[in-house]
């Protein structure tokens, strides 16, 4: 029996999710005043939760991992919830019980890629170097966090989305950026700081966000907003493709994150290649290369420091790479236990002030998991490259796999200068690219059917 798609677009359904969501706002319309007002930012989400019940019961799967990804591109680098904890994670585990259960109901889960199986190991081997860490407390501790990114992982991938769940989950994260995009722009400046001399920092409260993870958290918005630019039809869809691409490059650029910079031109890359130098990737590299002449001199200073040699060590990346070379040895086969790096380097230099990272996922996790780990995330990663060019070869060549493809090139990249191993948007690169090899795309008109 054939199961009926559940992000069918059916004007009886639009109208009626529309009107009783409608109606809940307007009911809650006070309450969201209040929590406003107070600035009671939990009360703020429980009522935004409820309003949108409707939506979420209408198209479950679209709705809820969509929320996610618009979640992760925009809100993540900030810390809402008590003890720490993000509203994405909250809706992140909305968003694997909506899957399992839009799965179980309409059989369509799927077996784990191969990548999958990859990442089940490696998260095998991290909770089991939690036996032999130098500090047990810390490896424990970090198990959690870990573990959650690997179970929302494994369960979009063994799941089979329609191209139209595709589509907007990869919309909501193009909003998400853009939406990123414009608060760097307006609120990324501390108001005595003058825009010419200072990276932009989004603040909420106390809270600041680090530049450098805002500028990782929009590539793969801007990856999919280039895909919508190529494959959109008509000019007004392509015209808010391109300008959610200067909001999201515009943000990237305030950053001024070299690691994202570079990454952002290994994307432009992959999409020329991909798509043969068709005229919209050459023009989307052509706004790219066109904003950064509206940059400040600081943008321009800080690129060019390195090479300059005003900053030879990367901002002491270089100094902790090199230490952490040297300790390699002592923890060849099996790491140090997970999330150890730090007790690693403190060891090493005779320090215990150290509470940085090591600025490569490679490293740290060589030092951490040792070769063992290091291998199986390696294999993880690759897997997924060889499962697109597998799908390519299928005659899967979709305009949004080469966008997920292209990001996840991105990712890569800015993890040798980054942690970014248990981080959001790393992950959730990597569902999009999965879920768009499994959606039954078969050539890049999947998403002009769509729109």
């Amino acid at each position: 029996m054939r199961h009926r798609d559940i992000t069918q677009w059916r004007l009886s359904n639009l109208s009626t999710s529309t009107g009783i969501t409608s109606l809940v706002i307007v009911a809650l319309a006070p309450a969201v005043a209040w929590a406003l007002a107070t600035e009671n930012w939990l009360v703020l989400a429980g009522l935004g939760s409820i309003a949108v019940l409707p939506i979420v019961a209408t198209w479950p799967v679209a709705s809820t991992l969509g929320l996610y990804a618009l979640c992760t591109s925009s809100l993540d680098v900030f810390p809402l919830l008590p003890g720490g904890a993000t509203i994405t994670k909250l809706v992140g585990v909305v968003a694997a019980g909506a899957l399992l259960a839009a799965g179980l109901m309409e059989r369509r889960l799927t077996t784990p890629p191969r990548a999958a199986l990859w990442w089940a190991a490696f998260m095998v081997w991290a909770m089991l170097s939690a036996a032999w860490a130098l500090d047990i407390t810390l490896a424990v501790q970090w198990l959690p966090k870990a573990l959650s990114f690997v179970v929302l992982y494994l369960v979009t991938v063994s799941f089979k989305p329609t191209p139209r769940e595709v589509f907007w989950v990869c919309v909501l994260t193009v909003i998400g950026g853009a939406l990123a995009g414009v608060l760097t722009y307006t609120i990324g400046f501390d108001a005595g700081a003058q825009i010419k001399a200072a990276r932009a920092k989004l603040t909420l409260g106390d809270m600041v966000s680090n530049p450098n993870a805002l500028g990782r958290m929009l590539l793969l918005p801007l990856s999919l907003a280039i895909a919508g630019f190529v494959d959109l039809r008509g000019a007004l869809k392509r015209g808010l493709a391109a300008g959610c691409i200067a909001l999201i490059t515009i943000g990237i650029y305030l950053c001024m994150s070299r690691a994202a910079i570079v990454a952002m031109f290994v994307m432009l890359s992959v999409f020329v290649y991909r798509l043969r130098a068709s005229r919209y990737a050459v023009a989307a590299m052509v706004l790219l290369l066109a904003l950064t002449l509206a940059m400040p001199d600081a943008f321009y200073q800080r690129i060019g420091s390195v090479a300059s040699g005003d900053d030879p060590t990367g901002s002491g990346r270089t100094e902790i790479w090199a230490i952490t070379w040297h300790s390699l040895p002592n923890f060849a086969f099996v790491g140090a236990g997970l999330n150890n790096f730090a007790r690693v380097y403190e060891g090493y230099i005779g320090s215990a002030a150290f509470s940085g990272g090591a600025h490569n996922i490679y490293l740290m996790v060589a030092v951490e998991l040792g070769l063992v780990g290091l291998v199986l995330m390696l294999a993880a990663l690759f897997e997924h490259f060889l499962a697109a060019r597998r799908a390519r070869i299928a005659g899967r060549d979709g305009t949004i796999l080469t966008a997920a493809e292209a990001a996840c090139f991105g990712i890569v990249t800015t993890a040798f200068f980054g942690d970014t191993l248990w981080t959001k948007p790393f992950w959730l690169a990597w569902m999009i690219l999965i879920w768009s090899i499994n959606s039954g795309g078969s050539d890049r008109s999947s998403v002009r059917s769509i729109t």
